[in-house]
Formats: structure tokens, C-alpha cells, sequence
């Protein structure tokens, strides 16, 4: 199925549609040859289509031969890639070389696994403060509810209260069980 490419369309965003290669290898493409970069697909002729599959074929052409370099790519510490040969565009980067491609891979999927697994212990810390804190919300909605009930029996008495508190005051007491009650 031929996917469709707009007429202003980068050439490389139309390369990577149509030929479903790997964008790291289509990059190094285009890095090695920056004129096509902002190419639109309109612009391009056989010549341009051309370079651009000579270096596809170029870099695959290293891999079939085993001329390889794996290794994996370091920014400020952190992988940003595996690579089976020297990959340019990235830029500026520490290389850790491996024996084989399948030793890098390994490394670089462990250490992957490994940041997957302390990031899902972060955040299964976070649902737990979560969780508590909701439990706090709920058992503070639980006691705001009975101050409010608390608050409401003493405004609906308080003229109970005010009596009670000025006979008290009075040093008295009400006459009989009879007399609070009335009051109340």
C-alpha cells in the first residue's frame, strides 16, 4: 500500500513514510548529506532520491559485511541509543563499545529494565501518599461533619445554654430536672 506524501512535505518525512526504515538510519542519511534535510518533496529529483538510497544501501551494506561497532550512546550519563555501527547525527556523545551487538542490547535493555522498575517504585510510592492523603481528606470530612453537627445543636440551645451558664453563674442551680428540661 503506497502511503501519499503532501507537495510540501519534507523529503526525508516522505522517505521515512514510504520506505518504513528506521528513522535512526534515515537520519544518518541525511546527516552525512545535510543538503537534503530541507529538501520538500516536490523539490526532489532522481538524483536526490538516489543519494538518498545509495546511503540507505550503504549503511545496511556494513551490517550484512559484519562491519560492525556496537555500542551503546551516552548523554550526561543517561543511554540515549544502541547502535550496531557508528551512528553520527547524535552528536556529541560517550560510546561504550561491546564484543557483539547482542552484548550491548543487553546491557542496554537491563539498564532500561532496571530505571523502568525504580520509576514504577516511585510511583507506586506516590499512589501510597496518595492514598493516605485521601484517607486523611475523608476522615477530616468525618470530623468536620460532627463539629458541624456539634455547632448546630449549640446554636439550635443556645438559649439553654446561656441560662444554664447564668444561673451557674449565680451561683444556683435550677429547682428541678423539670426546669432544665423546659429550658432545654
Amino acid at each position: 500500500m503506497r502511503k501519499s506524501c503532501r507537495e510540501d512535505e519534507t523529503l526525508f518525512r516522505a522517505v521515512l513514510k514510504t520506505l518504513n526504515i528506521s528513522p535512526d538510519i534515515l537520519e544518518e542519511v541525511f546527516f552525512r548529506s545535510p543538503k537534503l534535510k530541507k529538501v520538500k518533496i516536490g523539490e526532489a529529483d532522481y538524483e536526490l532520491v538516489s543519494e538518498i538510497l545509495e546511503g540507505v544501501k550503504s549503511i545496511y551494506s556494513k551490517v550484512s559485511k559484519g562491519e560492525l561497532e556496537p555500542h551503546i550512546a551516552y548523554k550526561n550519563g543517561e543511554p540515549v541509543g544502541v547502535y550496531p555501527i557508528l551512528i553520527e547525527h547524535i552528536g556529541e556523545v560517550e560510546r561504550k563499545y561491546f564484543k557483539s551487538f547482542n552484548e550491548a542490547l543487553d546491557e542496554y535493555f537491563s539498564v532500561l529494565a532496571a530505571k523502568l522498575k525504580a520509576r514504577k517504585k516511585g510511583l507506586e510510592k506516590i499512589k501510597k501518599k496518595i492514598s493516605d492523603i485521601e484517607k486523611t481528606i475523608r476522615e477530616y470530612e468525618i470530623k468536620e461533619e460532627e463539629s458541624r453537627r456539634i455547632a448546630e445543636l449549640i446554636m439550635e440551645n443556645l438559649y439553654a445554654i446561656d441560662f444554664l451558664l447564668s444561673e451557674a453563674r449565680k451561683g444556683g442551680t435550677p429547682s428541678s430536672a423539670g426546669e432544665v428540661c423546659r429550658v432545654l
